[in-house]
């Protein structure tokens, strides 16, 4: 027995109280304690120690999503129907000029007095609908959250924090050829003098070109979100801003021009356009004036799609004492019956539900599942490094592989030099470089998707002709012909050919954002894809770097010289003898992943990444190396093929195995190589083993 990690716990309550929101991802697992850090995976019992602070942090964000799901107290809707047509067009800032008008709410009986609202921006299309440029090309400058120009500016009466404030934004986009679609973020914004604040709650792109414009649903749980509402509370208002948060792919210098003047803009880049927007407040249904909201009948479902089922198939639940409820939800990326207006109205969820529905984004189809005796958590935590995509607000629950390989590049402070090749401009690199992460923390995770989907072999988990990419990891690889923001498979260029060996996230995270890690990069192989730890260095050793800057011509030495001064020593041969040669694997690879020639940190001349096995085994380069551990051949030591299998059943298992696993541990390894090592296979034998079915 365990508790669960803070991923699965709030998962639990996603399921169970269906507290997701159309656009909008609720980061709860912040609000609860860290799990432990370790290189054991994160599902092992023997560190989710149960504390009073984990038993009341964890209850307290329990009351806190049920008290989301519609308090009996809600305050009297509004609704704002905002068309730019109705705006006066006049200065906004400076000689900035955009448009401004007060739009009457759509009852006034109700006392509801008029929402303001500035257009910053003097484009508009032939047929009216405002265009926003990316944001950084209003003042040369990330103005997201400063000033009105280049944004859509509302502000609408304050209510009380309770209850879903609903944005409806008819949106389309012009992307020129080469470039990605524009990112739609809404932000609460406060503008009160000395006290500036705005709070993200929704950011995703927008690919629909602008004369197919869809309606996009943000959904906004007030209860959940955190901000400092008194700023609200005094002003009297609440204030919502729009704009077109697009951030290059490519790298680009800041234009030059003469001395004295401004350089012409050389780009054309993605512009958002915007039809119009409606605002929601809290409350109950349009037209009522009192009790829970009434769930419209465009989202409810007569049937699911269980969980086994085919999508876009209507089916039971398998072992299922009954059809599944008439009111289990939509999937908020799945059109309703009106058409295709992008994703559905989907108002908060006052129900509960006979049983866990899962409605996950990326689905496509409703995903409910009925009560089971099952003993293992329904929901596992997302890897380590996978992140959500920008519109789905979470991933897919086909994330099997645990903690491996854990990246870790998202959070972790790499620095991608990406200020002189974005413009110059600090904010806007920083906004590029977050989004670089989190697509490189997410491509590992997709790849192993991927390979699920098609029961594909663990082997081509370190190997094959494609990758899995979007437009931003394609442009960051060099791969030409990938837009949008969907990860797909796209033929690999040849330095890609390794599957997660090869995957810049993997790399950056091996590397700790060291510049010269051959050292940790030997250690994160040798314990992630050779199975065995690396072991804990002694106290009085520096690293390798601080050792460069010490001895200068120390510094100065090509780096297999240094790394075989710096484990001359006695006592640190037994370790760094397996580990380093494995080090040498991403010679030709920097700490972010790049091609170190390009990146200017080695010789024009072809990198040197051969070495040798712990068992001594030699390899050229890369290839070489993949040759060996990749093939799971019973006479070898080390074959990823086995230790994937193995660090999957520890995972599913939430301990590390033992001893009296071996035998367990054997049968599941045989099994996979008679199966040829498919991975549905793999977790199939998982699943029924027996310490997974009975425990230890």
């Amino acid at each position: 027995m365990r508790r669960l990690t803070r991923a699965e716990y709030v998962r639990l309550l996603e399921d169970i109280l269906g507290v997701r929101y159309a656009n909008v991802p609720l980061p709860l697992a912040d609000r609860l304690p860290t799990d432990p850090q370790a290189d054991a995976p994160v599902t092992d019992g023997d560190l989710l120690a149960f504390q009073t602070l984990h038993l009341k942090s964890y209850a307290d964000l329990a009351e806190r999503a049920v008290a989301a799901l519609g308090p009996a107290d809600r305050p009297p809707a509004f609704v704002y129907r905002v068309d730019p047509r109705t705006l006066t067009r006049k200065k906004i800032y400076g000689d900035r000029e955009g448009f401004v008008g007060a739009v009457p709410a759509d009852d006034p009986v109700a006392g509801h007095p008029p929402a303001d609202v500035t257009v910053g921006v003097p484009d508009r299309t032939p047929g009216g609908a405002s265009v926003l440029p990316p944001v950084y090309r209003v003042d040369n400058y990330l103005g997201r959250d400063k000033i009105n120009v280049g944004s859509w500016h509302v502000q609408v009466p304050y209510v009380k924090p309770v209850g879903v404030l609903r944005l409806t934004i008819r949106a389309g986009a012009v992307i020129p050829p080469g470039e990605g679609a524009p990112v739609l973020r809404v932000a609460l914004h406060n503008n009160v003098i000395n006290q500036i604040y705005g709070k993200e709650v929704a950011s995703f792109p927008v690919a629909n070109p602008a004369d197919a414009l869809r309606d996009y649903e943000v959904e906004v749980p007030l209860d959940l979100i955190d901000f400092p509402w008194a700023m609200f509370e005094r002003t009297g208002r609440l204030s919502i801003r729009i704009t077109n948060d697009y951030a290059p792919l490519a790298d680009r210098a800041k234009p030059s021009g003469e001395k004295g003047k401004a350089a012409a803009w050389p780009w054309d880049e993605p512009r958002l356009v915007i039809d119009r927007v409606t605002v929601e407040g809290p409350g109950p249904a349009t037209g009522r004036r009192g009790g829970r909201r009434r769930r419209p009948r465009s989202t409810r479902s007569s049937a699911c799609t269980s969980g086994g089922g085919t999508p876009g198939t209507a089916g039971t639940p398998p072992s299922s004492p009954r059809s599944p409820p008439p009111w289990c939800p939509r999937s908020p990326c799945t059109p309703s019956s009106g058409g295709p207006t992008g994703p559905p109205r989907r108002p908060p969820p006052s129900w509960r539900p006979g049983w866990p529905c899962s409605s996950g984004a990326e689905a496509r189809t409703p995903n409910c599942s009925p009560p089971t005796s099952a003993t293992r958590p329904s929901s596992p935590p997302r890897p380590t490094g996978c992140s959500p995509t920008p519109a789905a607000g979470r991933s897919p629950r086909t994330s099997s592989a645990g903690p491996w390989p854990s990246t870790g590049s998202e959070t972790d402070p790499i620095d991608f030099g990406l200020t002189a090749a974005t413009f110059s401009n600090g904010k806007v690199a920083a906004v590029r470089e977050a989004r670089l992460k989190r697509d490189l923390a997410a491509e590992p995770v997709r790849y192993f998707e991927h390979l699920l989907a098609g029961n594909r072999p663990v082997p081509e988990l370190l190997g094959g002709g494609e990758v899995v990419a979007n437009d931003r990891v394609a442009a960051f690889y060099g791969i030409p012909g990938v837009s949008g923001g969907e990860f797909r498979p796209v033929p690999a260029p040849p330095d890609r050919r390794g599957g997660w060996l090869t995957m810049a996230g993997v790399v950056a995270a091996a590397s700790r954002g060291n510049a010269e890690a051959t050292i940790h990069r030997g250690a994160y192989l040798l314990d992630r894809l050779l199975g065995e730890p690396p072991g804990t260095p002694p106290g009085v050793v520096e690293p390798l770097e601080a050792q460069a800057k010490a001895d200068a011509k120390r510094g100065k030495l090509p780096i297999r010289e240094q790394v075989r001064l710096h484990t001359a020593v006695n006592t640190c041969q037994l370790c760094h003898r397996k580990i380093d040669p494995l080090g040498f694997v991403w010679a030709d690879l920097d700490h972010t992943g790049r091609p170190a020639a390009r990146a200017g940190r080695q010789p024009a001349a072809p990198s040197d990444c051969s070495g040798a096995l712990p068992d001594g085994r030699p390899f050229a380069d890369r290839a070489g190396f993949l040759a060996l551990v990749r093939a799971g051949d019973p006479a070898g030591r080390y074959q990823f093929p086995e230790v994937f299998v193995r660090r999957l059943a520890g995972y599913a298992l939430g301990r590390p195995l033992t001893l009296a696993d071996e035998d367990a541990a054997r049968g599941l390894v045989d099994v996979a190589r008679r199966d040829g090592w498919r991975l549905r296979g793999v977790i199939k034998a998982i699943v029924l083993s027996r310490p997974f079915t009975h425990g230890p």
